[in-house]
């Protein structure tokens, strides 16, 4: 007579189905690895707003130096300051700057109105006084305002002192900060 031995399951799934989802899963996760999306620098939020305060993936801004600009319309040192700040953006823009806009007004009506009314073209943290603007203050250690905090393409802090790098030395400005980069680790 021939015994034919019941297959136990638990053994069979820990023999063949472990070994099945790990291969399967180290195999997705080297297609997403490998695809060719840009990375959003990881300082920033995923979404953003463009300057007509439509969404837009901070994505497009990898590989660029970010001028984040903490600033309001209520801040007449702001107001005094952007328009510097936007010609500077404007030379620069072609060598791989942009500044995104952290805002500090009472509503979102009123950065929409600033922004316009500042002929600014930048994107912008989302809203106005949200909690990813509070903490890119933070971490930034943000006193005042107007305060520009330069970035490189890898996120390092530059300067603390972009407001008067663009203030009083806007032709050697963008060639200094270029000096600094750091190689990414």
């Amino acid at each position: 007579m021939v015994l034919i031995r019941p297959i136990n399951k638990n053994r069979f799934q820990m023999t063949f189905r472990r070994p099945l989802m790990l291969c399967l899963i180290i195999a997705f996760s080297a297609s997403a690895l490998t695809a060719e999306e840009p990375l959003r620098p990881a300082f920033l939020p995923e979404k953003l707003e463009d300057a007509k305060g439509k969404k837009m993936d901070s994505s497009s801004l990898a590989g660029k130096y970010i001028g984040l600009y903490f600033s309001a319309s209520w801040c007449a040192p702001c107001r005094a300051f952007t328009p510097l700040l936007k010609q500077f953006r404007d030379d620069h823009l072609d060598n791989g700057f942009e500044v995104v806009l952290v805002n500090f007004d009472k509503s979102n009506t009123d950065k929409r109105r600033y922004i316009r009314d500042s002929g600014m073209e930048w994107p912008s943290v989302e809203g106005a006084r949200r909690k990813a603007s509070k903490n890119l203050a933070e971490t930034y250690q943000v006193q005042g305002y107007p305060t520009l905090i330069i970035l490189d393409p890898h996120g390092n802090v530059v300067t603390d002192r972009g407001v008067d790098a663009i203030t009083y030395e806007p032709e050697t400005a963008f060639g200094q900060w270029i000096k600094f980069e750091t190689p990414d680790a």
